[in-house]
């Protein structure tokens, strides 16, 4: 090749340049070389192109993916930043608002601003609820398990109905996660799950000999005491 001829290629790859930009170019350039590469395998020059558009696409629909992903992880982070702020535990909170707050942190997955709120609803009910020593710890217990279990949602037994003989099923920490075969996430789907009449079956997480929550199934015969349930998810 002359220099007259280097200096005319030289001039089309700046005009080039200028008319795509520096790194639409250098894609160019590497679509080139690749393409050129498979048909130096035998590849015809038509499959080779085709072959190497597919791999871009790929390649772009991946970026595309990543960053939607990183504005999706943006989004969550500034989510729970905002909770934060609005949500976080208060001296001055009643027993029943830091409840609250304990289950829009765990709908959020923010256990550990859960265990908070949960930690200072415990210091608000010393002295009025004897049963909060029995019950908290569990559900302490119960968000520390979520990782392991996948259950983040039930109704956990806080007191027995006054002046009546104790329920024979329930114990209060228990963590009642299904009834009849089917999810109970709150009171209203107790109410309607639970059959009239009849022995129901309750799924169970109860704190084992060994101090670990496990997971059982049990029958609660008709016609028994009721119990105080506190839920362990956000209603509607």
């Amino acid at each position: 090749m002359s220099k007259t001829d280097t200096n005319q290629l030289q001039a089309v790859v700046n005009e080039m340049r200028s008319l795509v930009g520096d790194d639409n170019f250098k894609l160019m350039q590497e679509k080139a070389e690749l393409i050129n590469y498979e048909i130096r395998k035998g590849i015809s020059c038509e499959q080779a192109e085709a072959d190497v558009a597919k791999v871009y696409n790929v390649a772009d629909s991946l970026t595309a993916m990543e960053k939607k992903l990183d504005q999706l992880n943006q989004e969550l982070a500034d989510e729970k930043a905002k909770a934060r702020q609005k949500f976080a535990p208060l001296d001055t909170d009643s027993s029943s608002l830091l409840w609250g707050k304990m289950l829009r942190f765990l709908t959020l997955a923010m256990y550990g601003d859960a265990l908070k709120c949960t930690q200072a609803y415990q210091l608000k009910v010393i002295g009025t609820d004897p049963n909060a020593a029995v019950y908290v710890p569990v559900v302490i217990q119960f968000f520390r398990n979520i990782s392991q279990t996948g259950i983040n949602y039930g109704l956990i037994v806080m007191d027995y109905e006054p002046n009546k003989p104790h329920n024979p099923l329930y114990k209060v920490g228990d963590i009642i996660v299904g009834l009849n075969g089917q999810p109970c996430r709150t009171g209203a789907d107790y109410q309607k799950l639970i059959k009239k009449g009849v022995s129901n079956t309750v799924s169970i997480m109860r704190l084992n000999r060994q101090g670990k929550l496990a997971f059982g199934d049990y029958q609660l015969p008709s016609g028994q005491n009721r119990v105080l349930l506190g839920d362990l998810s956000e209603t509607d």
